[in-house]
């Protein structure tokens, strides 16, 4: 939850957004990083006035889940005296991120819902979708299609 909300503050203020279409995400804070970007050939370089910042979280999250395993977001500021000292890390190269820590469901993550059975969403939540008549969600539903 914490990194979605630094992000999330990040883009309030941001430029742009850009990816290298590998691992290297940037959160763009000033019409230089912007420039230099499309300089250095971004393809995927998202101006911020074409857009919202709720619009660049959720392209982020599409991007670092699209990206190989060396992937991190770093926001970057133009520092002409020390261009190193321009970058801010905000997910570090390799971590895990979805963009979803403070996306839950009663209190539980979407890697818990992913790993529900039958008996714990009942458990949980008091019903499951088999109940409803839907097909069974789960290996361990009791009610069956009929075949």
């Amino acid at each position: 939850m914490v990194k979605d909300d630094v992000i999330k503050q990040y883009l309030q203020n941001a430029r742009g957004i850009a990816w290298d279409e590998c691992h290297k995400i940037y959160v763009l804070m000033d019409d230089r990083q912007m420039e230099l970007m499309g300089e250095y050939g971004y393809d995927r370089l998202i101006k911020a006035q074409d857009t919202t910042p709720e619009e660049m979280f959720n392209t982020l999250i599409w991007w670092y889940e699209d990206s190989c395993g060396l992937r991190f977001i770093e926001a970057v500021r133009t520092n002409e005296s020390n261009p190193n000292k321009g970058f801010t890390s905000l997910v570090g190269q390799g971590e895990e991120w979805g963009g979803n820590e403070s996306d839950t469901v009663e209190g539980i993550s979407w890697e818990e819902l992913s790993q529900l059975t039958h008996e714990t969403q009942v458990e949980k939540f008091g019903w499951c979708m088999c109940e409803d008549g839907n097909n069974s969600s789960y290996f361990d539903c009791p009610i069956k299609e009929n075949n």
